[in-house]
């Protein structure tokens, strides 16, 4: 218990019987005028309930000298003076003793203070006659709090567990891990046999007979965990099993409000020593790490291993930890003096077929919580496309989270209409679009007709790029048919050629085509080699440390996305290394050993590299050598072999032509037409016009990087004006000519 929580919200925090109690007691006092209450006191009251009384006296050596030294005591006490008010104030003992029964049903998750908590208090309570009288009279202390625990409910005693929650079984030989709920709620076990075979013997052994279960989120460790109890309660364990206890430590109102080491020390020690108190148990502390998190906060040379030590040793007290891989690479693995006693268990994600059977148990929960159908296929695409495309969480969970959303789906857009709905495929698969942010997973006919026609799509918007659009798309299309390596990107594509050809909006139109987002990189911000470390993160020590990395956060947010690195040939050399990595491994660590998967990446670099040789394409007679083809000798210098080879394909983009420029100024223009729509004025060009903006937006040299440009500074303040405060205000027809060599509005 916290210092600050009065002696008022302490007793409300008490079951009715230490209620009962404490009333009993404060009245006591108050008739024999005694204003120092002591936990003498506590107990005299508590031996007035008949129940209780006989509980004592069967584990009593000798219950009537007991009660008369306890009654001796009490009667010693001073008792106030007639002039004096009644009054009751507890003693700082029985303050303490409150304070550490608080803290034992908290470290339990137990939302009340009982019986067992007092009791196990006051064996513990230093310097007091009380704890003398009962390690002198009731010497098997073990027995005795097991006893109060068992008490039936009748008895307004019962207490489920000492420091756990509820126990799955009233018996003292049955294991305990929180409530038969709990139990029943938990996942099917399937795969898990060599890993719950592997914990059995450990437990088993004499020395190193602690395990740590190691794994990602949501693979099942607490799984794992919960088959062992229920094993243990049905006797299906070998014999060293049959009288044992399991319990779940909860750490959070363990670790809760603890400023000073001490706390922390004797919070640990308290609940450690009342489980262990209990005979044969095993501890499961989940999320371990937390624990070792909080002690090394407090001082170095305190360690959870320090604390646990005492215990660790013991044959009848065995632990059962769990972390992910990644807790336990920060806080154990360089820890040898852990190893000393926890013996590590890998837990691995359960296969595709592991986990369409774990689906198929537990999906009749899911079933009759929202009244609806689970279709088998979308079972199995739930498991298979969330193995594929989500790769921030796990296997089952992440297949069970997406399978319980669509029932949630029906359930919120149809409410009490939804009579006899099912999950199919369908719904699934557009729930997965929506959360991975990837239109083409749409299934049945959709998805599979926005990928056929892909194509021609990006076509209609890119102008005489007809060799590059189609590569792009067919490796793209392979690769969506299961054609090239999982283990890598969908495509990495090095684009080559001038500039203003249209490399960078070949990757934007891919992006808008395929329903996904376009995450782009200038890389001309990475030309020193300090500057590169940004993208995995910084080192610890250096400025931007806790901030992460730029695309490794940019590939978690978006695993599904066009990634544009752009004029990679001005970035420094040490990116090469990083996106040799992402090439051939389709993933990337960051500076906090964070994983960004990139197996759902179009890859796309762009490339200027050369483009001082362009211009000598069509020297010499009879040249047929295109500027994109003249540069791709000088980017073979440019870039490594063993950087080229990873490569899906190598671009090369076609010279702008005049014909080009006019589909892309076509394209400008019909944009601009959409936005003047707005305000019911459509464009009218006279050809002198059109000819006048291709000349300012189009070069041999430049391509149509300027189109844009002229249009800005040539066509749309004139519009503007008239818009605003022209003839044009209240809509028309904008018709554009030339007036002396100008663009002008007629």
């Amino acid at each position: 218990m916290e210092k600050e929580t009065s002696l008022s919200d302490l007793y409300k925090l008490c079951d009715e019987f230490l209620q009962k109690v404490i009333a009993e007691m404060n009245e006591s006092c108050l008739e024999k005028r005694q204003g120092i209450v002591t936990p003498e006191h506590l107990m005299a009251s508590m031996l007035n309930q008949p129940q209780f009384a006989k509980m004592v006296e069967r584990y009593c050596s000798n219950m009537q000298t007991f009660c008369s030294e306890l009654e001796e005591y009490i009667s010693s006490q001073e008792t106030l003076p007639e002039d004096v008010e009644e009054h009751c104030i507890y003693s700082q003992q029985l303050i303490s003793l409150l304070q550490m029964a608080l803290y034992t049903s908290k470290a339990a998750g137990v939302s009340v203070v009982k019986a067992s908590h007092i009791v196990y208090a006051m064996y513990e309570l230093e310097d007091s006659l009380l704890a003398y009288l009962l390690k002198q009279y009731i010497t098997d202390k073990v027995d005795f709090l097991r006893a109060v625990i068992d008490l039936s409910p009748s008895d307004s005693l019962s207490e489920t567990a000492s420091i756990s929650a509820s126990p799955t079984s009233t018996s003292s030989d049955r294991a305990i891990l929180c409530d038969d709920e709990f139990l029943k709620a938990q996942t099917p076990i399937v795969g898990r046999e060599k890993e719950l075979e592997q914990l059995t013997q450990i437990l088993c052994r004499k020395d190193t007979h602690n395990a740590l279960l190691v794994g990602e989120m949501g693979v099942g460790k607490s799984t794992i965990v919960h088959e062992l109890a229920k094993r243990m309660l049905e006797g299906k364990l070998p014999d060293r099993f049959d009288s044992g206890k399991l319990y779940k430590l909860n750490l959070k109102p363990l670790l809760e409000g603890v400023h000073l080491r001490g706390d922390l020390e004797r919070r640990m020690t308290d609940t450690l020593g009342s489980l262990s108190s209990q005979g044969n148990v095993i501890i499961y502390i989940e999320e371990m790490q937390l624990l070792f998190s909080a002690f090394s906060k407090q001082a170095e040379e305190l360690d959870m291993v320090s604390l646990l030590k005492p215990y660790l040793d013991w044959d009848n007290v065995r632990f059962i930890g769990s972390c992910t891989s990644k807790d336990y690479t920060k806080n154990f693995s360089d820890q040898k003096r852990f190893e000393k006693y926890f013996q590590k268990i890998e837990i691995e994600e359960p296969s595709v077929e592991d986990s369409i059977q774990i689906l198929q148990s537990v999906l009749p929960k899911y079933e009759a919580y929202h009244g609806v159908r689970y279709e088998a296929e979308a079972v199995d695409y739930a498991v298979r496309a969330t193995s594929k495309h989500l790769h921030t969480s796990f296997l089952p969970h992440k297949a069970i989270a997406l399978l319980d959303d669509a029932g949630a789906y029906l359930v919120s857009h149809y409410g009490k209409e939804m009579v006899s709905h099912k999950v199919d495929k369908l719904l699934v698969s557009n729930l997965l679009a929506k959360l991975c942010k990837n239109e083409s997973l749409l299934e049945e006919g959709e998805g599979e007709d926005r990928l056929a026609s892909l194509e021609s799509r990006i076509l209609s918007k890119i102008y005489g790029q007809d060799t590059a659009v189609r590569l792009i798309v067919e490796n793209i299309q392979m690769s969506k048919a299961g054609l090239l390596d999982d283990g890598k990107p969908l495509a990495s594509f090095l684009f080559v050629g001038p500039t203003g050809v249209g490399k960078t909006e070949v990757a934007n139109v891919l992006a808008k085509e395929l329903g996904v987002e376009l995450v782009r990189f200038d890389m001309s911000e990475y030309v020193e080699q300090y500057t590169v470390s940004k993208l995995i993160g910084s080192p610890a020590g250096y400025v931007g440390y806790d901030e992460g990395g730029l695309l490794t956060e940019a590939i978690r947010k978006n695993p599904n996305c066009v990634l544009l690195l752009d004029e990679i040939e001005k970035a420094h050399d040490s990116i090469y290394n990083i996106l040799l990595q992402v090439m051939d491994y389709a993933r990337l660590t960051d500076n906090k050993g964070n994983h960004a998967d990139f197996r759902n990446v179009v890859l796309i670099m762009t490339s200027n590299a050369g483009a001082q040789y362009a211009s000598q394409a069509s020297i010499g007679f009879g040249s047929t050598v295109s500027a994109g083809e003249a540069m791709v000798k000088q980017v073979k210098k440019t870039f490594k072999p063993e950087f080229l080879n990873r490569l899906t394909a190598s671009v090369v983009f076609n010279d702008m032509d005049k014909a080009m420029a006019e589909r892309v100024l076509n394209k400008k223009l019909g944009i601009l037409q959409e936005k003047l729509s707005t305000r019911n004025v459509s464009l009218s060009l006279s050809e002198e016009a059109r000819i006048y903006l291709l000349e300012r937006g189009f070069s041999r040299e430049y391509g149509a990087r300027e189109m844009d440009r002229a249009i800005a500074t040539q066509l749309k303040p004139l519009l503007t004006k008239e818009i605003l405060f022209g003839k044009l205000k209240e809509g028309g027809v904008a018709s554009i000519s030339i007036i002396n060599d100008k663009l002008a509005l007629l």
